[in-house]
């Protein structure tokens, strides 16, 4: 089983206009939806039919959606928002909005988990992380996670290099400057195989780095593996959120299917591509048909 964990989920609003000058401008469209790393992930694995369980905090008003399989925990106080500002050349604003939550809100979410994950299970723990000033959220999901014996895959920069050494995730996924900043790398340090390879050695996690479009690293399943995504596949002119929520969709749903860990990572890939493809997230498609037109260097 896969579950995803949501702590901080969002509506995602796109707003549409004729330009971004900081002058009076005209709204030409707008639409929402209900999203956040591992709900993404969760919309992904949905649409390939793969079992998987989205535990969100959320208020009640947003516990009706698209999800096929979700585990909603009411969160007393608002839901967050995103906000992207898009012109007709497809420049854009990103506003990012903060939340919080009552300590009652989500002890419920870690005894859930508790109970219920079993050694052979999948948690992805993705995104930020609501603030929360009665209780001490962070060492309560560390010491949660510390104490799963199973799969954990960690996609956030929540969690500092120590956080990490506690919580031994099977895999962490990062970009390149998110894994310098976890570990406290000077900016213009080149991340490379022989870096990537001596970090496993030396913590013992196991690293899917994404590069945008440009390639992919990785050293999970005690291997190298370097895989360009190739100027063909490239995309332009729609929005990248979601893109790497939904490479570890793919990723998942290969190791599902117990493929090799070099067609997992392919097939991660390409899903991230194809999120790409489409402006809204719940409109992407990843049938064979569709994925099949996707092709590697």
């Amino acid at each position: 089983m896969i579950y995803t964990i949501t702590l901080n989920p969002s509506i995602d609003r796109k707003i549409e206009v004729d330009t971004l000058e900081l002058a009076e401008v005209t709204v030409v469209g707008s639409s929402s939806n209900f999203g956040g790393k591992g709900v993404n992930t969760a919309i992904a694995l949905d649409k390939v039919g793969v079992s998987n369980c989205a535990i969100c905090l959320v208020p009640v008003e947003f516990q009706n959606n698209d999800l096929l399989n979700a585990m909603f925990f009411t969160k007393s106080s608002s839901m967050r928002e995103n906000i992207t500002i898009i012109d007709k050349n497809r420049k854009s604003i990103h506003l990012r909005a903060k939340s919080h939550c009552d300590g009652k809100d989500v002890y419920p979410i870690f005894e859930y988990i508790r109970r219920n994950i079993k050694a052979s299970d999948w948690v992805v723990f993705s995104g930020s992380v609501p603030e929360c000033d009665d209780i001490n959220l962070r060492e309560v999901i560390i010491a949660t996670l510390s104490n799963l014996n199973c799969h954990i895959i960690v996609d956030t920069l929540y969690f500092s290099s120590a956080d990490l050494m506690r919580i031994r995730p099977k895999l962490i996924k990062v970009n390149r400057s998110e894994f310098r900043e976890i570990f406290g790398l000077p900016p213009e340090t080149q991340i490379d195989e022989k870096l990537l390879i001596q970090f496993t050695d030396k913590y013992g996690h196991e690293v899917i780095l994404t590069d945008g479009q440009n390639e992919i690293l990785s050293t999970f399943g005690s291997e190298f593996i370097e895989l360009p995504i190739g100027t063909d596949n490239t995309t332009k002119g729609n929005s990248a959120l979601g893109s790497g929520d939904f490479f570890i969709a793919g990723f998942l749903s290969g190791m599902e299917e117990k493929l090799p860990t070099s067609e997992c990572i392919k097939l991660g890939a390409i899903f991230g591509i194809q999120r790409q493809k489409y402006d809204n997230i719940h409109d992407v498609e990843l049938d064979k048909k569709s994925l099949s037109r996707i092709n590697f260097m």
